[in-house]
């Protein structure tokens, strides 16, 4: 599934964009769609790191928005209230991201199916000095009476189709960063759905970290899938890195020796050494190049992988993962001092 999602992308930024970026898109929709169904039956089997930052929660809508956009079920108006002066919040940014994409489909399918034609919205306002509030709504045919009391539970479902743990999975996301997820029982006809996060800054308005342009950094990625390995050196020379690959950790340590890398990415599990093992290595022998290490891992069915994932400071991508999600890991490391030679 990662290489799905990532050659979709390599070719919606290839050129010519006019022939391939419907068919690329078109792909990438349907992958994202079966990374939603595994995200949320892992999180459901088990707890996921999760990695709560000062968030600017209109740039989460505005990427479920993206990932939504070749939907052609009903139209969206986004409203920020107060634009200039929403706070940055306390989430994890990639997991809030899939619980406005649920709320986002949910929303539009329960507008088709009752022939509703007005827009689903999305609004952001301050709820309170310490509160950010996020509401999606839909004029449909809302939420039976009969169903609310367990519309939060696990499998269940309003839809004929469907897993039934999306609001499940999205409430559990949303107070696992210190929030709240409800139903908001007097909208009618339709459902709103209401999140308020806590504000990073009580008091103040906090400002979003600026990251330097990441491109043309030097990435080595060690995996022992080379067709992924593949696709990571296409994806990453779009953005003009200068990538090396590997498909074992005893050949990237050889590379470290002799080589300086502003990034390095490097898959959980290797067949010499995990990729655990090779973070502590060289963060007893390297730790100027520890920590530029970007741990990738789709093994989030075994506690012991969950607690060393949640245990460290250095960026985490679970499998699948978005272009930019990689390419924020990147510049989060290409922005430390820069390593010594060895």
């Amino acid at each position: 599934m990662q290489t799905i999602i990532s050659q979709a992308e390599a070719l919606a930024a290839s050129e010519p964009k006019a022939l391939q970026e419907e068919s690329a898109q078109r792909i990438l929709r349907s992958g994202l769609r079966c990374r939603g169904i595994v995200q949320d039956l892992l999180s459901f089997g088990t707890p996921r790191p999760a990695s709560n930052l000062p968030t600017d929660l209109r740039h989460c809508v505005m990427e479920a928005l993206e990932l939504d956009r070749w939907s052609d079920v009903g139209d969206v108006q986004v409203c920020f209230h107060d634009d200039e002066t929403l706070p940055l919040v306390v989430a994890d940014p990639a997991r809030i991201v899939q619980v406005f994409t649920n709320l986002l489909a949910n929303a539009r399918q329960s507008s088709a199916a009752s022939g509703c034609k007005e827009p689903v919205r999305i609004v952001l306002e301050r709820a309170s000095p310490t509160t950010l509030r996020a509401s999606v709504s839909d004029r449909g045919g809302g939420i039976p009476a009969a169903m609310r009391e367990h519309l939060f539970e696990a499998f269940n479902t309003t839809r004929t189709t469907g897993h039934g743990l999306g609001l499940w999975i999205s409430r559990r996301i949303v107070e696992e960063c210190g929030g709240t997820l409800q139903l908001d029982p007097s909208w009618s006809p339709g459902a709103r759905f209401v999140v308020e996060l806590l504000v990073a800054k009580v008091g103040a308005d906090a400002v979003a970290p600026v990251l330097h342009d990441a491109a043309g950094v030097r990435v080595l990625v060690i995996d022992d899938d080379r067709e992924l390995l593949d696709t990571y050196e296409a994806l990453l020379s779009l953005d003009g890195h200068q990538v090396r690959t590997c498909d074992s950790a005893a050949t990237a340590l050889e590379l470290l020796n002799t080589h300086i890398f502003d990034a390095i990415v490097c898959d959980l599990r290797l067949p010499d050494m995990s990729g655990d093992r090779f973070l502590m290595h060289l963060q007893q022998t390297r730790p100027d190049i520890a920590q530029r290490v970007i741990l990738a891992s789709g093994d989030v069915g075994r506690s012991d992988s969950v607690a060393f994932l949640a245990s460290i400071s250095n960026p985490v991508l679970l499998k699948p993962f978005r272009a930019e999600d990689l390419a924020r890991a990147i510049q989060t490391v290409a922005a430390l001092p820069q390593p010594r030679p060895h």
